[in-house]
C-alpha cells in the first residue's frame, strides 16, 4: 500500500507530464506488477481530483488520514460530493490492494506460476530471471 501511494504521489505531481518519470524495483515481482497496474487504474480518477482541488498531499493515505474541517470555510458542495465519492473509491482500493498481499503470502504447494499458466522458472524466489513491465498510458 506504501508503494502504490508513493505511485499515486508521483502521478499526481504538479510538475509536466512528459518529464515525469517513477521506477519501481522490488522482489514482489506479480504482486508489485498488479498492486501497480490496481494504482495506475484508481490514478485515473485520483489525479483529476487533486488537479481539479489543489489536493495536497498527493498520496491518498495520508491526505484522508488529515484531520481537517472541510466544511469550515463553507466549501463547495461539489467538493464534499466528490470527496466522499473518491474516499469510498480509495478503501475498495485498499481491499483489493491488501487482498493481493494475502494472496501473496500463500505459497501454493505446486509452486507459483507465471500470468500463462506455464510453472515459473525454477520455481525459486531467491533464484529467477528479471521480469520487466513498462506502464504507458
Amino acid at each position: 500500500l506504501v508503494t502504490a501511494n508513493t505511485v499515486l504521489s508521483i502521478l499526481a505531481v504538479d510538475y509536466p507530464v512528459d518529464k515525469v518519470s517513477c521506477y519501481v524495483s522490488d522482489d514482489g515481482a506479480a504482486m508489485t506488477f498488479k498492486a501497480i497496474s490496481e494504482a495506475s487504474e484508481f490514478a485515473k480518477k485520483w489525479v483529476p481530483f487533486c488537479k481539479r482541488y489543489n489536493i495536497e498531499p498527493r498520496a491518498p493515505e495520508w491526505y484522508f488520514q488529515q484531520k481537517i474541517d472541510y466544511l469550515k470555510d463553507k466549501v463547495a458542495a461539489s467538493f464534499v460530493r466528490e470527496r466522499r465519492a473518491m474516499k469510498r473509491e480509495y478503501e475498495e482500493f485498499k481491499v483489493r490492494i491488501n487482498a493481493l498481499v494475502a494472496k501473496a503470502q500463500k505459497v501454493p504447494e505446486e509452486g507459483w506460476t507465471m500470468q500463462d499458466g506455464t510453472p515459473w522458472p525454477g520455481n525459486n524466489v531467491r533464484d529467477h530471471p528479471g521480469m520487466i513491465q513498462v506502464f504507458r498510458d
